[in-house]
């Protein structure tokens, strides 16, 4: 994911911050060390997409927590994958088939609340 940038806004009641970065392993460590500690990660409804060609899912979600993390097909913009970046989602080996289900599925449920 090389140039590959993302903003990511937190405003609660005891931290803002913005962050930077060039893919999710960097997000998951600049949140913990910039405004969140790993366990508060772990324990609140905080929610990221992925991008299907990520190198270091499976890091990541060993670091922050497979559950939350949400499928983004990127539907409408210009550049979307859809279905191309699903497929291969779901193609991964080094991603577990309940960890599939969650991202896929499961995860957007809690989100939703559905």
């Amino acid at each position: 994911m090389n140039g590959l940038r993302f903003v990511v806004e937190l405003n609660s009641q005891q931290h803002s911050a913005s962050v930077y970065g060039n893919n999710l392993l960097d997000l998951a460590q600049s949140l913990s060390q910039m405004c969140f500690d790993t366990l508060h990660i772990r324990e609140h409804p905080i929610f990221f997409s992925f991008e299907a060609d990520e190198s270091l899912l499976p890091e990541t979600f060993r670091y922050v927590g497979e559950n939350h993390f949400v499928y983004a097909t990127d539907i409408p913009h210009w550049d979307c994958e859809f279905p191309a970046n699903l497929r291969h989602t779901q193609k991964r080996s080094d991603i577990s088939d309940e960890t599939k289900n969650k991202l896929l599925s499961e995860n957007a449920k809690a989100l939703y609340a559905i």
